[in-house]
């Protein structure tokens, strides 16, 4: 029986086949028996981590690492690069297709989203759930903590519970004999002025029901002064936070950006094309570059796209900051259960023990075992760094911007004032004024008629 062996290299073999040769058919991609392999190698942490020992040695880590690892061991071969993919240099996965298809290699370790057809894709590696990392809500300016300690349903309340026991106090005082104006039975001088804490005058020998009344309104000062004090004290020492983003909508609403590279883009309106109406909300960055930093930066003025797979490294990081500064929603992510694939030749010999490596490892467990070691791997490599860039509270005395509401609420009140005042006194002098006037009209007709 002839055969021939493909590795290392070609050979032509002749074999004698008796009823004791087991097996007629050896598997011959079993054991590569040290043939050199050309692939391709790119993407970015966590799933490929490149760095340097000491010695000078390249290494290759993250899950995708330990892959290509696995399978020089498990297939007895050497994987080699046209072009070596070192520390410095960044290439995205996307970008290494071509170099599959045109033959240059036989496969990509670099995992990225399939394209149509599936045929030139391995199976699934990994499954996505692409989300969005949005920066936690910032505290509410001081300004805003009185309006929101008393808030305008808060108001009217206590306002209306004013005018109800004005008015009872009015009629009571009334139904005794005491003089009350009219518009003491819409807000009484004593029940403002005991619901603020001040104190006030009580009518001469007051009846017992005014007492109860006079106590009444005593307590009720007693318990706003209390729960305004509290609940101010509460929002000062451990301040509340803004509305966090619940939808794309309230994304679109507000002045944040999420930040997303142009290739990833494309991608997220191949699979959903709905996602179009909200492409204001993006900042979308042509450079892959430039977009890792923005992301690893923990920029808070921006959100950003990412796997979940990236969030698990970020959540782990922010764990020693003395502030969380981003959170994700996962009811907010653009897609969930897409497959990740390596880009593959078509008819190539070597999908079938790549894709069984796959399927061992994940199986076995390993697959999640790396991704749990991808964050001490990326600290290891200096890719991560365990740096505090946390907002840590600091004491902040008060300052007078924290009073600008009060300032401007003050301001109108006080033009209120000044513009009724100036109605009394036209008022009161109305008839001087109207004097005044006939007597500038007559004189003003003596000049017309001298002319």
């Amino acid at each position: 029986m002839y055969s021939y062996s493909p590795f290392p290299k070609f050979q032509l073999k002749k074999r004698l086949i008796t009823n004791k040769t087991n097996p007629i058919i050896i598997p011959r991609l079993r054991n590569l028996r040290g043939y050199k392999l050309p692939v391709i190698v790119g993407g970015s942490t966590p799933r490929l981590i490149v760095y340097r020992r000491p010695t000078g040695e390249l290494v290759y880590s993250g899950y995708v690492g330990h892959l290509m690892h696995c399978f020089e061991q498990k297939y007895n071969c050497s994987l080699i690069q046209p072009v070596p993919l070192t520390e410095n240099t960044l290439v995205p996965a996307r970008q290494l297709i071509g170099a599959v298809r045109n033959g240059s290699v036989q496969f990509a370790f670099a995992a990225t989203y399939p394209g149509m057809p599936l045929q030139g894709y391995t199976y699934p590696f990994e499954i996505l759930n692409w989300c969005i990392m949005l920066p936690v809500p910032s505290p509410v300016p001081s300004s805003e903590l009185y309006s929101r300690v008393l808030d305008l349903p808060t108001f009217l309340i206590v306002l209306g519970s004013l005018g109800l026991i004005s008015a009872i106090l009015s009629f009571t005082l009334w139904r005794y004999g005491y003089r009350v104006q009219p518009y003491e039975f819409l807000l009484h001088n004593n029940c403002l002025r005991g619901a603020l804490g001040q104190s006030f005058n009580e009518v001469l020998r007051a009846p017992l029901l005014v007492r109860g009344i006079y106590l009444e309104i005593c307590v009720l000062g007693f318990l706003l002064t209390a729960w305004y004090n509290s609940y101010f004290s509460a929002y000062i020492t451990s301040s509340p936070k803004q509305k966090p983003f619940t939808s794309y909508d309230s994304i679109l609403n507000s002045d944040l950006k999420v930040v997303i590279w142009t290739s990833e883009y494309q991608t997220l309106l191949r699979y959903d094309r709905q996602i179009r109406k909200y492409e204001a909300i993006f900042k979308i960055e042509p450079d892959f570059e430039k977009y890792l930093k923005m992301r690893d930066s923990f920029n808070t003025l921006y959100g950003y796209a990412m796997p979940i797979q990236k969030w698990n490294i970020i959540k782990q990081q922010q764990m020693v900051f003395s502030s969380i500064l981003f959170t994700m929603r996962e009811d907010l992510c653009f897609y969930q259960g897409v497959p990740i694939m390596f880009p593959i030749a078509e008819n190539s010999v070597f999908r079938e023990p790549l894709e069984r490596l796959i399927g061992e490892v994940t199986a076995t467990g390993l697959m999640v075992h790396w991704r749990d070691m991808a964050f001490s791997e990326m600290i290891k490599a200096g890719k991560l760094r365990l740096v505090d860039l946390g907002k840590p509270k600091e004491f902040r005395a008060m300052q007078l911007m924290d009073l600008s509401d009060i300032l401007m609420a003050g301001g109108l009140m006080m033009t209120l004032a000044l513009a009724v005042f100036g109605l009394e006194q036209l008022w009161f002098h109305k008839m001087r004024l109207r004097r005044y006037l006939r007597e500038g009209l007559k004189i003003a007709k003596q000049l017309v008629h001298l002319k």
